[in-house]
């Protein structure tokens, strides 16, 4: 039997149903946030049927001095909804290769692969 899904993983997994992403400030010194942010965006993933991405800028490089984990929805079964999803996937690389530095994003040449979220 599959535990159920937690209160973060619900959080990360209705805001990746309107909006296909997940954007979080936090602070550097938290760890078990930043960890516990992209773990549940993954669990997003798996629970929608959704294949994502997860990353963290640097927080040297920002003014604010924090890191920003983002979760990104990049694939989905529904040919209407990856059409709509390949634009706003378009515009997110485009947002996130504007920040000043940031890890976990595969960047240029980015392909949308298909099939459900995997770990």
């Amino acid at each position: 039997m599959k535990p159920e899904p937690g209160d973060l993983t619900l959080a990360v997994a209705r805001r990746l149903e309107l909006d296909w992403q997940y954007v979080e400030h936090i602070d550097p010194s938290d760890q078990l946030r930043i960890v516990a942010v992209r773990e549940a965006g993954r669990a997003a993933g798996r629970l929608l049927g959704v294949q994502v991405v997860t990353g963290e800028t640097d927080p040297a490089a920002r003014e604010d001095e924090k890191v920003v984990v983002y979760v990104a929805v990049t694939s989905t079964s529904d040919p209407q909804d990856q059409e709509r999803l390949d634009q706003r996937i378009r515009l997110f690389a485009d947002t996130v290769a504007e920040l000043p530095a940031h890890r976990g994003w595969p960047g240029e040449g980015l392909s949308v692969p298909d099939g459900p979220a995997q770990t």
